[in-house]
């Protein structure tokens, strides 16, 4: 059934999990949470019958019958998803015997299919369309991602008014809050009074565009830019039964407690994906990115979401004794499969991860990279890799740092805790106010998510640091924006979208100069010399861009630079 795509539960029942969440609940600021699911309706006989003989099916790994693999080892313990994102009859069959399925198991698939829509009361759906977790369900308006760029500038407007307001930010009392404002969007508040709807960053209405559940070129397009994955992950000699026992318990009490018993059983029961390691890394973290996406889809759907996804930092319940003796987890605390998706994708195809990197083409540098024909044949031909590179990344790079908006427990380079490729994505689509808005949040969120901070080896939790100013957004000139060659002739447009730049920036630069300097006066600030790393790029930002306040401008950032027992040059 690889190709078409989607998770499902059968009953709710509170576990570890929810007593672990009760121990730490008063430490995290709770998401909105989500409708209460509806009753389960009761099942016939006939349809329970189609539900068991669909789960043998599913988990059948037989490679004379089923040589790409089981259902399971790339949709995850059942076929929610399938019911969920509404996939059709007609291609719930052509799949299933695409993949090795009878005539007539295919046709059990679909009853076994309709009756968890009828059991669960599922929304209509259409599968070609389906974008999981898109807030708002679709991405904002506009034709080129620098139109999106625009919505996305012009609602921040509304919700950061200080920060994106016209007058210049003047004074500490402004900057801070303009930093109040900005952490409300971080924790899901509405403290500084300009988030009523209390939006945090997995809600917040975005110009990129989500992947959808499942790409399928009999209808839009063959990419890898989707959940599901490409390459089922079937249990190793010896394991078959010890997993399976995993998925039952997870389906029969669908908690935090038996899925994360399952998650982090993968590694050590399942057969590594047969391809180069370069290959076998991007699609392992595609695989485990379905398995958290299908339990996110059931647990939206039990009206639990917020007991999956805590907090602004959204697994960092794991934190807790009981739950990493659940999950088997040690060092890294936080799966950041999301995040590790897109970095794949970097490291596999632009960082020249594979053989094939000299190539065009994506489906040649699959075959390159050993990956099975059928995985090279299920992509469009003609799309080049860079492209695809690029897609993956924006999405699942944005998508990953919503879930862990510090970033500090995503891996351990300073490129990832950064956010470096991330905005370098970003800034290849042109999106230069995600961009933007992304690296403020992330300074803010180490300051007001202290689940952020937490250190996995040492179990403790470290202070908010002190604010330093920071540069980043002005790095290497690329506060100028990039080259506009997806929108030619769009000049409205791009004047829009540098004024709104222009602003978010020159107010950014004041409300940090403004912490920068109640932090020095009440002490040393940590790697203050970095304020240095930059300031002719930012000074060359104020001189070209701010040229009504530039006075004004130049003498903060000569306080600044004093702080690091400098001069302005």
């Amino acid at each position: 059934m690889h190709g078409v795509r989607t998770g499902g539960g059968l009953r709710a029942v509170a576990g570890v999990g929810c007593v672990v969440l009760a121990a730490c609940a008063d430490a995290r600021a709770p998401e909105a949470t989500a409708p209460a699911g509806p009753p389960a309706a009761a099942l016939s006989a006939q349809e329970q019958r189609a539900i068991d003989a669909t789960l043998a099916l599913w988990r059948d790994a037989d490679p004379a019958k089923h040589p790409k693999g089981s259902c399971s080892g790339c949709h995850g313990a059942d076929w929610f998803d399938l019911a969920r994102i509404g996939s059709t009859d007609a291609d719930l069959q052509r799949r299933a015997i695409l993949d090795g399925a009878t005539p007539s198991e295919a046709a059990t698939l679909v009853e076994a299919v309709r009756a968890y829509r009828r059991r669960h009361a599922l929304p209509a759906e259409t599968a070609t369309g389906f974008r999981p977790f898109q807030p708002g369900g679709a991405p904002l308006p506009g034709a080129t991602a620098r139109d999106r760029d625009v919505a996305f500038g012009e609602q921040l407007v509304t919700l950061l008014p200080t920060l994106m307001g016209e007058a210049p930010i003047a004074d500490l009392a402004q900057a801070r809050r303009a930093h109040a404002e900005l952490a409300d969007l971080v924790r899901g508040a509405n403290d500084a009074g300009a988030n009523p709807r209390r939006l945090h960053l997995r809600t917040l209405p975005t110009g990129v565009v989500y992947p959808r559940w499942s790409a399928d070129m009999a209808h839009v397009e063959g990419t890898l830019n989707d959940w599901i994955g490409d390459m089922a992950r079937d249990p190793r000699p010896g394991f078959a039964a010890e997993w399976r026992a995993l998925q039952d318990a997870y389906l029969a009490s669908p908690d935090n407690a038996t899925f994360w018993a399952m998650y982090g059983a993968v590694d050590r029961m399942l057969r590594p994906i047969d391809s180069t390691v370069s290959v076998r890394s991007f699609l392992d973290a595609k695989f485990k990115s379905a398995l958290i996406g299908q339990h996110l889809l059931r647990m939206e759907r039990l009206g639990r979401l917020d007991e999956f996804a805590l907090s602004g930092v959204a697994f960092a319940y794991l934190d807790a004794p009981a739950m990493r003796t659940v999950a088997g987890l040690t060092h890294r605390d936080l799966p950041s499969a999301l995040w590790d998706f897109a970095d794949r994708a970097r490291t596999t195809f632009g960082g020249r991860g594979m053989p094939g990197f000299t190539v065009d083409g994506l489906a040649e540098a699959l075959r390159a990279g050993n990956a099975p024909a059928f995985v090279a044949a299920s992509v469009t031909p003609g799309l080049r890799w860079r492209d695809e590179e690029q897609a993956i990344r924006l999405a699942w790079f944005w998508l990953g740092w919503t879930f862990e908006p510090t970033l500090q427990r995503s891996g351990p380079s300073n490129s990832t805790r950064s956010g470096e490729y991330m905005k370098q994505s970003l800034h290849r689509a042109g999106m230069m106010l995600h961009k933007g808005f992304a690296d403020a949040a992330r300074h803010v969120a180490l300051r007001a998510l202290p689940a952020g901070r937490f250190e996995p080896r040492t179990g403790v939790t470290a202070p908010p640091p002190a604010w330093r100013m920071d540069n980043d957004l002005w790095a290497y000139g690329h506060w100028r924006g990039a080259a506009a060659r997806d929108v030619p002739g769009a000049e409205a447009t791009l004047a829009r979208q540098r004024a709104l730049h222009d602003r978010f920036l020159g107010n950014w630069f004041r409300m940090q100069a403004h912490l920068h300097l109640e932090a020095a006066a009440q002490g040393p600030v940590p790697q203050v010399e970095r304020v240095m790393d930059e300031v002719g790029h930012l000074r060359q930002f104020l001189a070209e861009r701010q040229p009504a306040t530039h006075a004004a401008d130049l003498e903060l950032l000569r306080r600044v630079v004093a702080t690091a027992g400098a001069t302005l040059p």
